[in-house]
C-alpha cells in the first residue's frame, strides 16, 4: 500500500484490528530519502511523497505522462470514472512501485556492504558489527 497510516488507523479505531506484516511504500521511501535529504540541504525530509510523485520516482520511464495525470487528479476529482481510473492505476502500479524501491534499497546496502568488506580485508575493523555504524 501507499499512506498506509488513514487505513490502519480507521481498522484499529473502529474494529480493534491491528495490522501486521505491510509494506508500505511511503513510509519506505521517506526512510530511504530522509537522511539523503539531509545531506543535499542539511535539513532532514520533513513530508511523506505522494503516490504519483513515488510512481515517477521509481517507475520513470515505465509510467506514461497521462497515467500520472489522473494519479494527480485523482484525489481531487471524485467522479465515478476518475476515480475508478485512479484505483486501477494504484493497483496496477503499487507492486513495480514496490520493486522499484526495493531495487534502490538494496543497491544502498549493497554499497554499504561493499565498503565494509573493503575494510575489512585491509583490517580497518576488527568488530564483525562495525557496518552497523557505516549506516550512521
Amino acid at each position: 500500500m501507499h499512506n498506509l497510516r488513514p487505513a490502519v488507523d480507521y481498522l484499529y479505531h473502529t474494529h480493534g484490528l491491528r495490522v501486521e506484516n505491510v509494506y508500505d511504500t511511503q513510509l519506505v521511501d521517506f526512510v530511504l530519502s530522509k537522511k539523503e535529504a539531509q545531506a543535499r540541504s542539511g535539513e532532514p525530509r520533513k513530508h511523506m511523497i505522494s503516490l504519483e510523485d513515488a510512481v515517477a520516482k521509481y517507475l520513470s520511464g515505465v509510467v506514461r505522462e497521462k497515467e500520472l495525470q489522473v494519479l494527480r487528479n485523482g484525489k481531487r476529482d471524485n467522479s465515478p470514472a476518475t476515480q475508478r481510473k485512479y484505483m486501477a492505476l494504484t493497483v496496477k502500479y503499487l507492486i513495480p512501485l514496490k520493486e522499484g524501491i526495493e531495487r534502490v534499497k538494496n543497491s544502498r546496502f549493497t554499497k554499504l556492504f561493499e565498503v565494509y568488506a573493503e575494510d575489512v580485508i585491509n583490517s580497518r575493523y576488527e568488530d564483525p558489527n562495525s557496518w552497523v555504524r557505516l549506516q550512521t
